[in-house]
């Protein structure tokens, strides 16, 4: 709360235990600003009240942030863009590589495609520019 607050957001922090992670919600006026460009904000808000946790408790603290539903709505999201992609490889043959993205939101997109008849996924490069690839299974059958 002391983040947002000196931040100067308008939004209050709800928090809840869920086994040994703690899920903290924010709502308010500002959850644009909170959330920010693809939730990097957001993200970010999450590394830094993780790590001052961790280093108060000198271990460890599992923690999600969220505000509004984000992240399901960008789980969804990024379910919506796989099965466009996945249609389109299985009907076409060919291969298709999306746009640099975070590990969570690969990682989304290998989980829901990963029992998918028709296509395989992988990913490729390194770094900022690591990319998901979507094949078709009868030309990549591994």
């Amino acid at each position: 709360q002391d983040i947002l607050d000196k931040g100067g957001f308008l939004a209050l922090v709800e928090w809840a235990e869920e086994g040994e992670r703690i899920n903290l919600n924010v709502k308010g006026e500002d959850m644009g600003r909170v959330i920010g460009k693809e939730g990097a904000t957001l993200k970010a808000l999450g590394i830094i009240t993780a790590t001052i946790l961790s280093r108060s408790y000198g271990e460890k603290v599992l923690l999600s942030v969220d505000a509004e539903g984000y992240r399901d709505k960008r789980v969804k999201s990024l379910e919506r863009l796989a099965k466009e992609v996945a249609d389109e490889v299985a009907e076409t043959g060919q291969e298709k590589v999306l746009p640099p993205m975070e590990a969570a939101d690969r990682r989304s997109i290998h989980l829901f495609l990963q029992n998918d008849p028709k296509v395989t996924t992988h990913s490729q490069g390194e770094g900022r520019d690591r990319r998901l690839v979507i094949v078709s299974r009868e030309t990549f059958p591994g």
